[in-house]
This record gives structure tokens, sequence and C-alpha cells, in this order.
């Protein structure tokens, strides 16, 4: 992936060596808050069941 940043907006660039496919996406810079938020409330959904499936592996003594 790579970000560049034209005046108002960024290109992200995603490349998928595997399907050998290129997506360029073209987003206005307000939506980059709101990409990194839900971003980030997905990764913390991530970690909590992360966490459910570590602590029922753990040993109980």
């Amino acid at each position: 992936m790579e970000s560049i940043n034209f005046e108002g907006e960024f290109r992200f660039n995603f490349f998928d060596y595997k399907k050998n496919m290129n997506v360029i996406l073209y987003l206005p810079r307000w939506w980059i808050k709101i990409i990194a938020e839900k971003s980030w409330d997905i990764i913390k959904d991530e970690q909590k069941e992360l966490d459910v499936i570590k602590d029922s592996m753990s040993p109980k003594n």
C-alpha cells in the first residue's frame, strides 16, 4: 500500500501480488480520519477476540 498526499486528497495505491491486481483510490482528506477511526475499532474488536481465545487456552490453576 502506498499513500500520497495531494492538495486536499489522498491517493491509496493497493497492489495484490497474488492476483497481480492494482487498485488506486482517490479519497478526500476528511475521509482519512473516518477510515482511521473505523480501522482502530476493528483492531480493538480483534484484540478482544484474541484475548478471549488466549484466556481459554491458558492453563487453569
